[in-house]
């Protein structure tokens, strides 16, 4: 045999018989594999939910911002006014902060009824406007 020579000695990864104690224990560590992504897809559902409804509020107050910067207006609570001018048969509604007259109308049969008991007699004015608020006077 003194034609045959080894060149090399190493290593290389080739397939092996398991035994039988080593397969039973790569079909426990294959189970814990399988149980583990369940719950780590679970979780990922679980944050994905979370953070699209993070997402839809961002979503909700960046559309409020814009209408208001788009606008130039938001809604505020502000101080209002009712009165009724039993005499001419008026009824207005002010803010109070600018003093502006957000409705002005005809008193309703039932408020007129008010000025009847208090034995006082309305007016006829202009006509029975409607309960919308005064047009914007500035151009």
């Amino acid at each position: 045999m003194d034609d045959v020579r080894i060149v090399n000695k190493g290593k290389q990864e080739l397939p092996c018989r398991l035994t039988e104690a080593e397969q039973i224990a790569r079909g426990r560590a294959l189970a814990k594999a399988i149980a583990d992504v369940t719950v780590l897809k679970s979780r990922q559902q679980s944050v994905a939910q979370q953070l699209k409804a993070e997402a839809a509020a961002l979503d909700a107050e960046r559309d409020k911002l814009s209408e208001v910067v788009s606008s130039g207006t938001e809604l505020r609570e502000v101080e209002t006014e009712d009165q009724v001018n039993f005499l001419t048969g008026r009824f207005t509604r002010r803010r109070l902060d600018t003093d502006e007259v957000l409705i002005e109308r005809a008193l309703t049969p039932d408020e007129a009824q008010l000025s009847m008991e208090r034995g006082m007699e309305l007016v006829p004015s202009g006509g029975g406007e409607s309960d919308e608020p005064m047009p914007d006077e500035t151009p």
